[in-house]
């Protein structure tokens, strides 16, 4: 282990070396632009605000991006797709729940949505013919996780909400419909599911294999659905098809839990990618040339991130500084993006690449407002552009040629300053800060509470180029709110940014809250596709004798909000299960995109010393063919303690 780490330690230390002699004129770092007077700088990227989407975020090859906002507590879920200029709202079907999976380059949206029969189906979506519900097979009532090629073929998974006929994987075109892939062991108790799909039609996704295995598949229309599990594993999953037919996905197999990452060609059949220095491997996406972005698993439940290609193999990515990173997704230039903890302690988004190493992206802002803090970054395309997760809400960073001379100046908003919390009957204090369009004149700034108040418009006064609105309110209830505020010019250009609060009540004796962000470990999951990455969660457990929090809205017991791979689980009731000091363990049931007959633990430790606090959860349901339990997700450590520090948020125990 301590080799190779001190290998690639050795390599960035060169790479810095090689930078220094550019700035003397005798080298050049690869992939930076030129610009006055030195030789060469790092390439800077624009910020641009776009609005809350924290689900369902993809990218394309142009730099557009599709995305969700899911506020747990004031529904209905918005969806948007962002055409490089301006954000255009995704319409549901129905009048409800609505979640993009994925965008193609010609600027089609694929997702999930409730319809008007208030069963679930996919959807695809573009500027010129809006929101079309694809339909789903014969007999069945649910149709899911869709993906799309550049063809606007869709692959997608039939379902019927729990009950037989159990989930089949099914291919769409506008010409065809819906078709069944089939099975790979055919019966009335066997199921497959569909996970991506390349542009020549070929789809990959897992199926009964017999026995308790699901093993990885691909699909063609000329040789139908076949098994590539050449190793015959216990459970292997898909989760890319690149451009040429390379298949990358999740392996288990007894009988450790770490799991490992498997590589597939037609010609060289599957492959494990081994571990590195860690005791397993995982990944969360793959460029179409077939770069995977993943992560080394380590014991005590902590990852690092690493990249893969058939040609260099596993390469450990290293950290920021920190102890714990993650890569989650890579183009076809050699970049790679993900989040790693810092020597604070602080999760930051990172760029990655073989001639630089591990950037910290907070450092290659061109134009950041203050307090702007990116946590994460999710998606990268083929131009270079990067969806990053920050504390002002979901961010574009565009590539800016050297000192961004150029590029305009449009408005930047920076994040919500108000503190995570705030007692009923107590004054609440916010402010913003944004970086105004030299070219736009007369800026105001709306806050709008989240209790139903909302104020009139500020005018906002700009000094050298920065704007500042402060708001002032006081909440009579207990509940989880999302505060916003809106900022417009006088052209009608909007930014809005927005925070998530709980209320109290001060007089509660044991009252458990936290709000926030946390790194999930990547698994082997089939309940779960796609596990791993930032989730997002909302709770809060009052004592039985205190004002609730969940009497606000008719609940009972208390509430819980959890969102991971656009994946939504809701409470339907919370009660605290044990306490320890300033750690506490939760327990309940509730649904998962609306589906119910989940249950749940969740471990919480509060923050204190200048941390956040820590958090981990478990989901899982009993399989109604067999009565045996199912473990949907699992972060939490074998003693039951929270699974990770957060990322962004606070845990209170009062």
């Amino acid at each position: 282990m301590l080799p190779r780490i001190e290998s690639i330690r050795k390599k960035r230390q060169a790479h810095a070396f090689r930078w220094v002699s550019a700035l003397l004129g005798s080298l050049a770092l690869s992939g930076a632009s030129s610009a006055a007077p030195r030789a060469a700088s790092p390439t800077l990227y624009r910020v641009i605000n776009l609005g809350p989407g924290d689900t369902g975020i993809a990218i394309n090859a142009k730099g557009q991006v599709a995305m969700t906002h899911a506020d747990p507590w004031d529904p209905p879920t918005r969806a948007w797709f962002y055409d490089g200029v301006r954000l255009h709202e995704i319409p549901p079907l129905g009048d409800g729940f609505i979640r993009t999976t994925g965008v193609n380059d010609h600027g089609q949206v694929t997702g999930v949505s409730s319809s008007a029969t208030g069963f679930t189906h996919s959807f695809v979506w573009s500027k010129q013919r809006g929101t079309v519900d694809i339909g789903t097979l014969p007999g069945y009532t649910v149709a899911w996780e869709p993906a799309i090629n550049n063809r606007g073929e869709i692959a997608a998974t039939a379902d019927s909400g729990g009950n037989a006929p159990w989930p089949h994987a099914f291919h769409w075109s506008a010409q065809n419909g819906a078709e069944d892939l089939g099975l790979l062991v055919p019966g009335p108790d066997s199921s497959a599911y569909a996970r991506a799909i390349n542009d020549d039609g070929m789809i990959v996704g897992s199926a009964w294999a017999g026995g308790h295995s699901y093993q990885a598949y691909a699909w063609t229309r000329s040789g139908g659905m076949v098994n590539i599990d050449t190793i015959n594993s216990r459970y292997s999953d898909p989760v890319a098809v690149g451009a040429k037919g390379q298949v990358a996905g999740k392996l288990l197999n007894d009988p450790n839990n770490y799991g490992n990452t498997f590589f597939w060609t037609a010609a060289t059949g599957m492959r494990e990618l081994g571990t590195g220095s860690g005791q397993g491997s995982g990944m969360f996406g793959m460029s179409s040339g077939g770069r995977i972005a993943g992560v080394v698993t380590y014991a005590g439940a902590f990852e690092k991130a690493m990249t893969w290609t058939p040609e260099q193999g596993m390469v450990e990515l290293g950290t920021l500084g920190g102890h714990r990173s993650a890569a989650f997704a890579a183009n076809n230039k050699g970049q790679v993006v993900g989040a790693s903890v810092t020597p604070e302690d602080r999760y930051h988004a990172f760029l990655w690449s073989s001639a630089e190493g591990m950037t910290d992206l907070n450092q290659r802002l061109y134009r950041a407002p203050p307090g702007l803090e990116l946590y994460s970054a999710g998606a990268i395309s083929d131009d270079g552009s990067i969806a990053a997760a920050s504390n002002a809400g979901l961010l574009l960073l565009k590539p800016v040629t050297g000192s961004g001379k150029g590029v305009g100046d449009g408005l930047v908003a920076g994040p919500i300053t108000a503190p995570d919390s705030s007692a009923i009957g107590a004054t609440l204090d916010a402010s913003i800060t944004f970086l105004a369009d030299s070219h736009a004149r007369n800026y105001t700034v709306t806050w709008s509470w989240g209790d139903g108040t909302r104020d009139r418009p500020i005018p906002v006064t700009i000094n050298n180029g920065t704007g500042t609105a402060t708001g002032r309110h006081i909440y009579s209830t207990a509940d989880f709110l999302t505060i916003s505020a809106t900022i417009a010019d006088a052209k009608g250009n909007t930014v809005t940014v927005t925070r998530f609060l709980y209320t109290y009540d001060p007089s509660c004796n044991f009252c458990i809250s936290g709000t926030g962000s946390v790194m999930a470990p990547a698994q082997a999951n089939p309940g779960w596709a796609g596990s791993g990455g930032i989730a997002n969660f909302r709770f809060a457990a009052p004592s039985a004798t205190s004002a609730s929090v969940a009497n606000a809205r008719g609940g009972a017991g208390g509430r819980l909000y959890f969102s991971l791979g656009g994946r939504n689980f809701r409470s339907d009731d919370v009660r605290v299960q044990s306490t320890q000091g300033q750690a506490a363990t939760l327990a309940g049931t509730g649904t998962i995109d609306g589906t119910s007959k989940y249950s749940f633990t969740l471990s919480a430790v509060a923050g204190g010393n200048g941390t956040a606090g820590s958090f981990g959860m478990k989901i899982w349901h009993i399989d109604p063919r067999t009565g045996a339990e199912v473990v949907d997700f699992d972060s939490q450590n074998a003693n039951r303690r929270a699974g990770a520090e957060l990322v962004a948020g606070r845990i209170l125990i009062r």
